[in-house]
């Protein structure tokens, strides 16, 4: 196995999950996550607290349900958001395993067109590679402000 070109892929899986979520593609933004896939966000202040749970804790099968409602909301008008990854270290952990801890920095454009700081998170991934393409085993957020 080419180590170099399996983590080149993994960051490449990594930019099109945040490229998909800023283009609202959520379809493809799904296909990221194996079918078993598990994702948590939460709070520094649930973690500090030490609770097991976030805001967001969902199966792949909800996320796309979450989804699916979403995108019945016709009426309200998209936020634009640029998520920035960085500080990406990628470890192979066995065949077909592999782990990345990042940074995600998400910034909002309003209507009138100025742009700020929305959220910072730092993130953890486990990936599997499935059929060849490497897949979310497990998404965790904690998002730096409560």
């Amino acid at each position: 196995m080419d180590l170099a070109k399996e983590k080149s892929r993994i960051l490449e899986q990594l930019c099109k999950y945040a490229w998909l979520l800023d283009e609202r593609n959520f379809d493809q933004w799904l296909e990221l996550f194996a079918e078993d896939a598990s994702y948590v966000v939460t709070t520094q202040e649930n973690v500090r607290c030490g609770h097991a749970f976030g805001p967001i804790m969902e199966k792949k099968s909800s996320l796309a349900e979450r989804l699916a409602e979403l995108k019945k909301l016709w009426w309200v008008e998209p936020v634009v958001t640029s998520r920035v990854i960085s500080n990406v270290l990628v470890e192979l952990t066995g065949a077909g395993e592999a782990r990345t801890r990042f940074y995600m920095t998400i910034y909002k454009t309003s209507e009138n067109q100025v742009s700020e700081l929305f959220s910072c998170a730092k993130c953890w991934v486990s990936w599997r590679k499935i059929e060849g393409d490497w897949r979310i085993q497990e998404f965790k957020a904690v998002l730096d402000a409560d």
